[in-house]
């Protein structure tokens, strides 16, 4: 687990259009957070409605 969260957050390749939670099917988008790594940053989507968090590999320079 990772940034305090109670699931294990699940790491996926987006293709096409992500939109809708793997795990409750909520359809109305995702929350981001970032976790920062020395002079960059991931940024993770967070199902608003369970909390279920996700990785797609992308990283922002700070």
């Amino acid at each position: 687990m990772e940034m305090g969260a109670e699931k294990e957050v699940i790491a996926i390749k987006v293709e096409g259009e992500f939109y809708q939670c793997e795990v409750c099917g909520y359809t109305d988008g995702f929350h981001t957070s970032l976790k920062r790594e020395a002079e960059q940053a991931e940024i993770y989507l967070i199902c608003p409605q369970c909390h279920q968090r996700y990785r797609l590999g992308w990283k922002i320079k700070i």
